[in-house]
């Protein structure tokens, strides 16, 4: 993440018969925080309890006063938006990902149309030189694009069920699961291309645990959540020896699809292969994976739950917040601006969560 800037108005808060309301004083100088430019965020501070609690809610979700001579108004806030270290997670993302992708817009729709030179390729890899002065970002979406529809545009060439490996160990990385609207999009399309439940592998040693914050955690929590939701089962190892392989997708003993642009040395490298000792060493790799995870349980609940502990993470607070959100949506909290984002995968996680409440 290469960071972001957020405008932030902080208003004093109400409660009332159970509800948060934010009184937005001073109504000219409300209206012209609404009415300004970039990404704006109300912050609603409620200092009546013992411990100040904060709610936050994007500008663009607050309708604009007919009546501006009005002194202050107030504006209705759900608990759900309390910030804490799920809310500002999101907050953290989906600015990151989207001002980033907003900021580079036309030049990546270009370099997006130039690069289709590759689409009919079996095998290509990319450097970052096909796609001069674009931010990070930029170039992280463009690779997990092409490596999505590499995978789509391969896998009728797949002679069984496949197996997907990848190589997200934290939240940033895993963060583009839940916001970029293609790669939401990307699973779906490879679930009803299969049919049937599959197996996505992780590894995330356990210093990448250690290193990484809370919120960040959470994300990368909720991004594995989404793919259970799919009937994706995920199988996680904590060994670091696996951190370096490249993404794929592997029928075991037959055929693979490389596709990789996370961690590479450029936009992306992918391949159609049935090397022998491809497929021998792939195959190899996937029977310890299977054989090391940590993720044991019979259901997406129990599978969820033993996520939770190695994240140190708690469930029941997960679970709780994450059926709040999903009552609600987080898109009036933090709303993506991009064309390529979208809530759709993050509002998905969190409904599924948050349906877990009684379960494991």
């Amino acid at each position: 993440m290469t960071g972001a800037a957020t405008a932030v108005q902080v208003n004093p808060a109400s409660t009332a018969d159970g509800r948060i309301h934010a009184i937005l004083t001073e109504a000219a100088r409300s209206t012209q925080f609404l009415e300004g430019p970039g990404r704006r965020v109300f912050v609603a501070a409620d200092a009546e309890q013992d411990t100040p609690r904060y709610y936050l809610f994007d500008a663009s979700a607050v309708p604009l006063q007919p009546g501006r001579e009005q002194h202050e108004w107030k504006v209705p806030v759900p608990h759900a938006y309390e910030l804490d270290e799920i809310t500002f997670g999101i907050l953290w993302a989906v600015a990151n990902l989207d001002d980033a992708l907003q900021a580079n817009d036309q030049a990546l729709a270009l370099a997006a149309h130039h690069l289709n030179v590759y689409e009919g390729l079996s095998s290509s890899a990319v450097s970052r030189e096909a796609a001069p002065g674009l931010n990070a970002i930029a170039h992280m979406w463009l690779g997990s694009d092409f490596c999505a529809r590499h995978i789509l545009r391969s896998m009728p060439d797949l002679p069984s069920v496949p197996m997907f490996w990848t190589r997200e160990q934290r939240g940033e990385e895993a963060s583009t699961w839940l916001l970029f609207e293609h790669k939401y999009q990307y699973l779906r399309q490879t679930m009803r291309l299969i049919g049937s439940p599959v197996v996505r592998a992780f590894c995330v040693p356990e210093e990448a645990v250690r290193e990484s914050p809370t919120f960040e955690r959470v994300l990368l929590f909720l991004a594995i959540a989404l793919m259970e939701s799919l009937r994706i089962r995920v199988e996680l190892t904590t060994d670091r020896d696996f951190a370096g392989m490249e993404g794929f997708v592997i029928t075991p003993g037959s055929r693979a699809i490389i596709a990789n642009w996370i961690g590479a040395d450029g936009l992306w490298h992918v391949d159609l292969t049935d090397r022998s000792s491809t497929i021998r060493e792939l195959t190899a790799f996937t029977d310890d994976i299977d054989a090391q995870s940590i993720l044991t349980g019979p259901g997406p609940a129990a599978r969820l739950r033993a996520l939770a502990d190695y994240l140190a993470l708690d469930w029941q607070w997960l679970t709780h917040r994450c059926a709040e959100l999903a009552t609600v949506g987080t898109a009036a909290m933090m709303r993506p601006r991009s064309r390529m984002t979208s809530s759709a995968g993050l509002d998905a996680a969190c409904e599924f969560v948050g349906s877990l409440r009684a379960a494991a």
